[in-house]
């Protein structure tokens, strides 16, 4: 004190520890990945720890961790609500030091679709020290972002077209593409999911949906009882050039259908899950298509003159037809006549010629049972000229052929020409 005295007893002196920490902490990111492609940051997440000193284990302790979020491309940085110039203050204040975690529902708002996005984090310690770099992937990742949804789309069937069952089953029957614009992001550009390929078959009939749901609806394939939402089948194997296996026996045939296609991307989540941008189905002939098939061959019969029959003449010769469901796609007539010792005649509309000649027919109707009439009001084509002599055979063939590609039975009748009355005579009185 002032008057000399001095205590000289350590016991009774007043003591305190205090420890000199001189190396700075570190703080660790754990998501997300890096290189890997996000469709969302719901949260950031990571560690971090005060290493002890090199002269004993003591420590002063993490206690803030500091996050900036910074777009290469235009040099803007994540303040909060929205990117703008990094300045002074870039850095963000996470939520706890080891573990800690940043949430911000304004942040995946704000990443753009395409971009590239670098991931810092820094910690400091009680004693002031501040991590002073960024070590890449411990402390530093680069992420890209995609949260556009690939496409997919049918190569067959094709939009209203008609098939026989045979001709959509087996591995060639369903066909397409998918692909995604932003692949080269992904580290092999292998942006698709596997398995990430889904395709729904389903009719109507009835007002009626029926899906195709092997297992839901065992023993059959298309039941009332599934629901879209439950009857995705996904495609294995590639998915940029995919197809669906579809056993023929599974077609309920003579309906009308409809398939659509989904594709995935492997586009992951804050927490490193690859759930994948969706892509929902929407453009008729591309993602969807309504198609037909058909298994039952058209039914045509000529119907103006019956087979067996005596005719004068041929100025109308006309039928019927029935090409349901697929539609009629075309007609076949031929006029034929053949004379003893001739070379069988075809008409061609105008004359006689050896040549087979398929003839138009004019038809009255569009679906159901049509009319088909020749030669009608068809430009150029007259009815056959009589040139043979009575007791000569002409042929009438009709057949349709529908979008299915099914050709009807053959319907032919053969008529006999006879132009010459019977002759009556009396014999009584004389």
């Amino acid at each position: 004190d002032k008057a000399g005295n001095q205590e000289t007893n350590p016991g009774a002196m007043s003591q305190f520890t205090f420890v000199w920490d001189r190396t700075p902490p570190t703080a660790y990111l754990i998501q997300p990945s890096s290189g890997q492609v996000y469709m969302n940051l719901a949260s950031i997440t990571g560690t971090a720890s005060d290493p002890p000193g090199a002269s004993g284990p003591k420590k002063s302790g993490v206690t803030s961790v500091k996050l900036r979020v910074y777009s290469p491309a235009d040099d803007l940085c994540f303040l909060g609500s929205g990117f703008g110039a990094c300045g002074a203050a870039p850095e963000l204040t996470v939520a706890g030091t080891d573990p800690w975690e940043y949430v911000n529902t304004a942040l995946t708002g704000q990443l753009a679709s395409g971009t590239t996005y670098v991931i810092s984090v820094r910690a400091s310690d009680a004693a002031g020290n501040v991590q002073a770099g960024f070590t890449p992937v411990i402390s530093s990742r680069t992420i890209r972002i995609d949260k556009d949804p690939p496409t997919a789309g049918f190569t067959k069937p094709v939009q209203a077209q008609a098939y026989v069952p045979a001709a959509v089953a087996g591995g060639s029957g369903i066909l397409g593409t998918a692909n995604d614009a932003l692949a080269s992001l992904y580290p092999q550009s292998d942006a698709l999911l596997d398995g990430g390929v889904q395709v729904v078959v389903s009719y109507l009939d009835g007002g009626t949906s029926y899906y195709y749901n092997t297992t839901a609806c065992s023993p059959a394939a298309f039941c009332t009882t599934s629901t879209e939402a439950a009857s995705w089948n996904t495609i294995t194997g590639t998915t940029d050039s995919w197809k669906m296996v579809f056993p023929v026996g599974d077609w309920v045939s003579d309906k009308a259908y409809r398939a659509k296609v989904r594709a995935r991307d492997r586009a992951r989540v804050s927490p490193g899950t690859a759930v994948g941008n969706i892509s929902s189905p929407g453009t008729l002939g591309r993602d969807i298509v309504d198609f037909i098939v058909d298994g039952t061959p058209p039914q045509s019969s000529v119907r103006s003159h019956l087979n067996g029959s005596f005719i004068q003449n041929l100025t109308s010769v006309f039928g019927t037809a029935n090409s349901d469901l697929a539609g009629a796609a075309t007609y076949f007539l031929r006029i034929t006549t053949k004379a003893a010792g001739s070379p069988e005649a075809y008409w061609n509309g105008a004359v006689w010629t050896s040549n087979p000649t398929n003839l138009p027919v004019e038809v009255v109707g569009a679906t159901g049972t049509v009319a088909w009439t020749y030669p009608g009001n068809i430009l150029g084509h007259s009815a056959p000229t009589i040139i043979e002599s009575d007791g000569v055979q002409y042929g009438l063939s009709f057949q349709a052929k529908d979008f299915a590609g099914q050709l009807s039975a053959p319907a032919t009748n053969y008529v006999i020409l006879d132009r010459v009355g019977p002759s009556v005579v009396i014999t009584t009185p004389m």
